[in-house]
């Protein structure tokens, strides 16, 4: 699910205009990495003390 975040942060985008968010928002510091497994696997480990 390439677009999942996107489709979720943004509800209002119509689905074919995801994947030119999904770029855009890569495009952009801060942005979570590529795959949102990735991102999870970060975010759970900043958790941990």
């Amino acid at each position: 699910m390439p677009v999942h975040t996107e489709q979720h942060l943004y509800p209002s985008i119509p689905f074919h205009s995801l994947p030119d968010a999904h770029t855009a928002m890569r495009a952009r510091p801060g942005v979570p990495q590529r795959g949102d497994n990735r991102w999870q696997v970060g975010f759970v480990r900043t958790l941990r003390p």
